[in-house]
């Protein structure tokens, strides 16, 4: 008798760390994931050092696109201290910005380049952390 009550409080003292546990990872996935940062001018001159080598760039093409993402920037981060309550209108803003930004970075490049250049954002582009939290287990079909 005295084993099976030691046998459940066992169960019992397993089962709450186990649901403690997953109660924790499930909290950890649920923060707000925000607009990526800003990069520095410092960040801006690395990405156009390496966007000259990988695109390989004309001196005048290099200052243009200095100029375009350094402009860019600076009005990313207007828009995301402007719109710091509202998220919905900052995404769509944002948005506009972004197609602005590709069609004069396009302007400047080559076609050839251009799909360097969208190769190489791509590999740049922050991850989506909630992403690479998700569990792995089996989903379940409801």
């Amino acid at each position: 008798m005295k084993t099976k009550i030691k046998l459940t409080v066992i169960m019992l003292l397993a089962s709450f760390m186990f649901t403690l546990t997953n109660i924790n990872a499930q909290q950890m996935q649920q923060k707000p994931l925000g607009p990526p940062p800003i990069p520095s001018e410092k960040q801006i001159q690395k990405m156009i050092s390496d966007l000259e080598t990988k695109l390989s760039l004309s001196e005048e093409q290099k200052q243009k696109m200095t100029e375009i993402m350094s402009d860019h920037f600076k009005i990313m981060k207007t828009v995301q201290e402007k719109y710091k309550k509202s998220h919905e209108a900052e995404r769509k803003e944002m948005e506009t910005l972004k197609g602005n930004f590709d069609s004069e970075i396009k302007s400047v490049l080559s076609i050839e380049q251009s799909v360097l250049f969208e190769e190489f954002m791509k590999e740049k582009r922050p991850r989506d952390n909630r992403k690479m939290q998700k569990p792995q287990g089996k989903k379940r079909d409801k």
